[in-house]
């Protein structure tokens, strides 16, 4: 077995701690807390002696977990955002499976959208929620969140990154923002239907 060459180990442990810097410094002046909201593993996202602001939630895809989204919901906190990511069932650390099909829209998803419900009617309780409601999701989630959003009242803004919600009309829901990219090509066709509503 070769011997790793002096220069290369030193290149190796200054890219660790590179790394382990960048990761200690997007996390600097944000405060984050684990809890649970009924049975849904969540992470609260604020700026240390922020004031009060709008509450985010934060939904990731599906095989994802809360942790994948942390880029958004560190990015939200720091413009003043309380920021709720929360782990869907049978992903991340929920401790129950998700079953059944999330193409029948009466099925899976609408089990998912009450659990959505549950987490927003907890995070509009936390201390630095003013009343304020806006929903970020990707993929798997832009479904759910559409539709809350559709059947919800409060709900300030959507924003669906790689979406795929066929319940999306023209108006419905108000202050959606689409976001479809090159790395999910599948997706780009649906990203367009839905501008293609909204430019009429």
């Amino acid at each position: 077995m070769k011997r790793l060459r002096p220069w290369a180990a030193a290149v190796a442990v200054a890219a660790i701690l590179l790394a382990l810097w960048q990761l200690v410094s997007q996390e600097s002046g944000i405060q984050r807390v684990e809890a649970v909201a009924g049975d849904t593993p969540v992470t609260v996202f604020t700026a240390e002696g922020g004031e009060p602001g709008p509450v985010v939630l934060v939904a990731h895809g599906f095989a994802g977990s809360r942790r994948l989204m942390d880029a958004f919901s560190l990015s939200l906190a720091r413009a003043g955002y309380t920021a709720v990511a929360f782990d869907f069932l049978g992903h991340g650390r929920h401790p129950r499976p998700l079953t059944g099909d999330l193409g029948d829209q009466a099925g899976t998803p609408t089990v998912l959208m009450g659990q959505v419900g549950e987490v927003v009617a907890w995070a509009r309780e936390l201390p630095g929620a003013d009343g304020g409601l806006a929903v970020v999701g990707h993929s798997m989630a832009t479904n759910i969140l559409v539709r809350f959003a559709q059947e919800t009242p409060g709900v300030e803004a959507t924003v669906a990154i790689s979406i795929m919600a066929p319940t999306t009309e023209k108006d419905s829901p108000p202050n959606l923002l689409a976001v479809a990219g090159e790395w999910e090509p599948r997706l780009v066709a649906e990203g367009r239907r839905v501008v293609a509503l909204g430019a009429g």
